[in-house]
């Protein structure tokens, strides 16, 4: 829903500070008692703000400022408070229009972030029993200066803001214009930058992350799909597959099921060594297989906005690194684009498809590979199944091929 064009009259970066008209009902003294209690309006500057934050019992102040009074002053007419919006919903006002009144009553703090924030927790103990919360956050997240007040909500209630972005996302997409999102996690991307470590940079679940993921995941939707379909032609036009489904699978619970029956009567020590025999030599089968798939997963191309977003992102991880005094961003910033391709975007989708048996160990095996080729860690420093590590001439094969692969998209 486009915001009101009165919430865009006076820009905040035009003003150093504001002075607000706030409603507060003052009984008159002495009391006339021919005439009812009547409503006075008082105008508070901010130093006053900032030493009489009082409430009344059934009136509410809803603005404090905290920043100086200027000439051409911004006046608001804030709404009693939360409640009264929750009011109209429940009597059935028009959705729509509730959503401005929350802006409106929301707005009425330019100041101070705290008590925004006590604010949009008092709107969702109202609203959330009517599971009309999430619409109002997916309002904040298109406004680039609520990043750090959504940020702390999130982490003041511990909702899953994974599970947030999956649901509002896929509405955005359909209501917004591409460059309206990139700009969005663009943006996110700069805020979870503020602050950060070189060291530590992106090595916990961020926000900017996951927008991006779900954007650039519904941008390659159509784009996965194809790929999947020549990944699953490459399986099955290969000479080993076609002789015994199980030739490539490296899963080693699965290789030991299969070999129940053979195993029986021989010592663990054989067992074991019967096991990895078959291992090695589905190994070697499967790096046969890999050497014909990645260059057609490496080679695909990605859509404009989906490259317009990883431009972005990089971008602003570069600018990151050369201010922490990085000798070569472009390098440094590969690993946390390849990051999100590979790791959040592409290889979560392959494996969310329904395979049989056999068909997912070899897209278990595939995505593992193209992870650590994002990560840039070889088989074998993490101290994982040792089996993988005959893959690892791979990474010399194909490393250079992956990392055009991302720098074309992204650079």
């Amino acid at each position: 829903m486009a915001l009101p064009a009165s919430l865009y009259r006076c820009p905040r970066q035009d003003l150093s500070a504001y002075r607000l008209t706030v409603s507060c009902p003052i009984q008159t003294s002495p009391p006339d008692s021919s005439t009812a209690p009547r409503t006075l309006y008082r105008t508070y500057t901010s130093p006053e703000f900032e030493k009489e934050k009082f409430y009344r019992k059934n009136s509410r102040i809803d603005s404090v400022a905290d920043e100086p009074q200027v000439e051409n002053p911004l006046y608001l007419n804030p709404l009693a408070s939360p409640s009264v919006v929750h009011k109209k919903y429940t009597k059935g006002s028009d959705v729509a229009k509730v959503e401005e009144d929350l802006f409106k009553c929301f707005m009425a703090y330019p100041g101070l972030r705290g008590r925004k924030l006590a604010v949009l927790l008092e709107i969702a103990s109202l609203f959330k029993p009517a599971g009309k919360m999430n619409e109002f956050l997916k309002l904040m997240l298109l406004r680039a200066p609520y990043a750090q007040l959504i940020k702390a909500y999130f982490a003041k209630t511990n909702e899953d803001f994974n599970a947030f972005a999956a649901e509002v996302i896929p509405q955005l997409m359909k209501s917004q214009q591409a460059m309206t999102l990139i700009h969005l996690c663009g943006l996110y991307t700069l805020s979870d930058l503020e602050g950060e470590k070189r060291e530590t940079l992106f090595r916990q679940a961020c926000f900017s992350s996951t927008l991006c993921k779900e954007v650039g995941r519904g941008f390659w939707m159509h784009g996965l799909g194809e790929l999947n379909k020549i990944i699953l032609g490459a399986l099955e036009r290969n000479e080993m597959w076609q002789n015994d489904k199980f030739l490539l699978c490296l899963d080693r619970n699965r290789a030991r099921e299969m070999l129940q029956e053979q195993l029986k009567g021989i010592s663990v020590e054989d067992q074991d060594h019967f096991l990895e025999t078959m291992l090695m030599d589905h190994a070697n089968n499967f790096l046969k297989f890999a050497r014909g798939v990645l260059p057609l997963i490496f080679s695909m191309g990605v859509p404009d906005p989906l490259s317009a977003l990883l431009k972005e992102r990089r971008m602003h991880i570069m600018d990151f690194l050369k201010n922490h005094s990085s000798e070569n961003s472009i390098d440094e910033s590969r690993p946390y684009i390849g990051e999100l391709v590979c790791n959040r975007i592409l290889c979560p989708y392959i494996l969310s498809l329904d395979y049989r048996p056999e068909v997912r160990c070899v897209m278990v095996s595939l995505t593992k590979f193209i992870q650590n080729c994002a990560s840039g860690i070889s088989f074998g420093e993490e101290k994982k199944d040792p089996i993988y590590e005959i893959l690892n001439p791979l990474f010399d094969e194909f490393g250079p091929m992956y990392r055009n692969f991302i720098d074309a998209h992204s650079g």
